[in-house]
């Protein structure tokens, strides 16, 4: 990669940072910084053993501190007109509500930025949204470039305060449709995955649903609690693991329910896609003793 790897909250425990805060460059005589951060989710993101020798700091108030570093007019340790906070987390729905949720990851970020930050590029969560908070743009442009953001800034050149910044999220151009064999090969798929999806597996009495964050409108969801859907999934690992074997009690990841399953509006039939769509992964049940 001929980028920098930036992440102001990973910090090594034995030795040198393995990641720099932040990275700068000029445009046209305005110097413009980028704040890296991951989620403080990550310990139960990723194998213990990967990150044994770091810890992971709280991302706003790591991002925080180097913003004001990067705005105190000490160019000993960096400075710049123009400061981006690049975080990986992200709000759990499009919804702007969603992004000022105060009891969210995402929602502390946002809500505890400080006024050195003049921007939030997000990620994590795969949407896309386009908000202005408090005055200053918080985006994410989706997943797999399906889009992508362009935002233009406006700077005084004499004094370097901020005029403006205004951004617009793309949807990139798909380049399948010019080819007529490569549409083809994806109209059939699609058209194989309806019929395959729509076989009934079962049905539900009620809903299982994952849990939130709060009991409000548009809260995320909780990757942290107890759920019916987590619970339903670990009762059918379990007993898939029964039918050849002794196993006593199933894990259930709650990071890995990406939908609720519903009653929907078809009297609570259960299909292939949707029960896909509650564990979308190629995760493989495994036994082991411990």
């Amino acid at each position: 990669a001929n980028w920098e790897y930036v992440g102001a909250n990973v910090k090594n425990n034995a030795g040198p940072e393995q990641l720099p805060e932040y990275w700068t460059t000029t445009f046209e005589g305005i110097s413009v910084g980028f704040i890296g951060a991951v989620t403080d989710e990550l310990p139960s993101l990723v194998s213990p053993a990967g990150i044994a020798n770091l810890t992971i700091q709280d991302p706003v108030t790591a991002a925080n501190r180097v913003a004001d570093m990067l705005s105190d007019g000490d160019t000993t340790n960096g400075e710049a007109d123009v400061v981006f906070l690049l975080v990986h987390e992200g709000a759990a729905t499009p919804a702007i509500e969603s992004a000022t949720d105060p009891s969210s990851r995402f929602g502390r970020i946002v809500l505890n930025a400080n006024a050195n930050i003049d921007a939030i590029v997000s990620g994590h969560t795969h949407l896309a949204y386009n908000h202005v908070i408090n005055g200053r743009p918080v985006i994410s442009s989706g997943q797999y470039g399906e889009k992508f953001s362009n935002m233009t800034i406006q700077v005084d050149p004499i004094d370097k305060h901020i005029i403006s910044m205004v951004n617009v999220i793309n949807t990139a151009p798909g380049t399948f449709a010019d080819d007529p064999t490569v549409a083809g090969i994806v109209s059939a798929a699609v058209a194989n995955a309806t019929t395959l999806g729509s076989v009934q597996l079962g049905t539900v009495t009620a809903d299982f649903r994952r849990g939130k964050q709060s009991l409000a409108a548009g809260a995320g969801e909780n990757r942290g609690a107890e759920s019916t859907l987590g619970n339903f999934v670990a009762d059918v690992q379990l007993w898939s693991a029964q039918q050849n074997g002794t196993a006593q009690i199933a894990f259930m990841n709650p990071g890995g329910l990406r939908a609720d399953l519903t009653l929907g509006s078809d009297n609570g039939v259960v299909t292939f896609a949707e029960a896909a769509g509650v564990q979308p992964f190629a995760n493989t049940l495994i036994t082991q003793d411990l």
